[in-house]
């Protein structure tokens, strides 16, 4: 699974169907993971699994912030 998609893959199973803000829930939730600088070129064609240990706990934080960020978003 890509990095976009970990990060994004549960809003799209709750009906998140827009790309754009799919797009920026995605970006906003790994820059406030800190993990968007050292991932934003590899999002699609990058593993999460392919990730370092440090970059890996900093995905699973970006998943948990997804989840603040979906709720509030138009899907």
């Amino acid at each position: 699974m890509s990095i976009y998609d970990n990060v994004g893959a549960g809003l799209k199973l709750n009906g998140y169907s827009n790309r754009r803000v799919l797009d920026e829930i995605v970006e906003r939730s790994l820059k406030e993971a800190a993990l968007w600088d050292e991932v934003k070129d590899d999002l699609k064609k990058k593993s999460g699994a392919s990730l370092s240990g440090g970059q890996q706990q900093r995905l699973c934080i970006a998943r948990a912030l997804r989840r603040r960020s979906g709720s509030a978003a138009d899907g």
